[in-house]
């Protein structure tokens, strides 16, 4: 009796969870949207904008300045239509088509509103070259469109294929991300 509720309970409570609940975590507000993310306290946060209309952050395991291993990506674009002549829909739809072609194996979720966004991502394994080594990576591309608002935000989780398990419930809490802070920008 006692091995089958302990066998229920692991089923139920996956380790990687229990790996990473005593991980403690602190609001991170993304400059200069007023963006939210919830982030673990002992993680980096760098900003990396490269202009008004493509605004960057990275928020990682290891320093990033050369580059990190596990961590999490994030771009908010504006000016899609602009740029390339398609929606904020069509824009996602196409990347997620080229970004599935690359991969090994991908799994994709529905799309879902998320506050002002819809969301729409696809996690899968790729293979990436670190160090002249190539590695195995279990990523998870999360896409954020907005139509009305010509926007698409994109969030890149991913580390080493190994220790996925060992993240995947910092990332899964990563993933309520709020890109902007709307009351911010109400006149």
């Amino acid at each position: 009796m006692t091995r089958a509720c302990f066998l229920i309970l692991l089923f139920l409570f996956p380790l990687n969870v229990i790996a990473n609940s005593n991980e403690k975590f602190v609001l991170q507000i993304l400059e200069p949207t007023g963006g939210k993310i919830e982030k673990p306290v002992s993680w980096f946060y760098e900003e990396r904008h490269r202009s008004a209309r493509s605004l960057s952050w990275v928020i990682s395991k290891e320093e990033p300045t050369n580059g990190y291993e596990t961590g999490l990506a994030i771009q908010l674009m504006v000016g899609i239509q602009d740029k390339t002549k398609m929606t904020p829909a069509q824009f996602v739809k196409n990347h997620l088509n080229a970004v599935a072609k690359a991969a090994i194996s991908a799994k994709a979720c529905e799309p879902e509103s998320i506050g002002f966004f819809i969301r729409q991502c696809l996690e899968l394994e790729e293979e990436k070259v670190v160090n002249g080594k190539v590695i195995q990576f279990h990523v998870l591309y999360s896409f954020f469109w907005n139509d009305d608002t010509d926007m698409v935000g994109v969030t890149v989780a991913g580390s080493p294929s190994d220790s996925w398990s060992k993240y995947q419930g910092i990332f899964e809490r990563m993933s309520k991300i709020d890109l902007i802070d709307m009351d911010r920008f109400k006149e």
